[in-house]
């Protein structure tokens, strides 16, 4: 009994992989998506521009805040300093945007 289960999964493996090999010789007849402009969406540029200014506020705060944190723990390494610097405010700019 196992093995005819065994032999019946076997065809439908190959069955559904051949099925999913089989292209269309010719392609025009491949119905293609249609885009639908939809004017109801809550995605709309004025909330895509919001994001934007909440990205760039936090990015300004971010920087802001771990400027002396950063300076303070990275003294004698000017290069260090700027590039710990940018970074907490490229992360404060993703968290602004994410937790908007």
């Amino acid at each position: 009994r196992g093995e005819a289960n065994w032999s019946q999964r076997k065809r439908d493996q190959e069955q559904m992989a051949a099925a999913t090999l089989e292209m269309p010789s010719d392609l025009s007849s491949v119905p293609t998506p249609e885009v639908k402009l939809n004017n109801n969406n809550k995605f709309d540029m004025a909330q895509r521009f919001e994001s934007i200014k909440t990205a760039v506020v936090g990015a300004l705060a971010g920087g802001t805040a771990a400027t002396p944190v950063v300076f303070l723990h990275t003294f004698p390494n000017l290069a260090q300093w700027e590039y710990t610097t940018d970074m907490s405010s490229l992360e404060a700019a993703l968290f602004a945007f994410v937790y908007r």
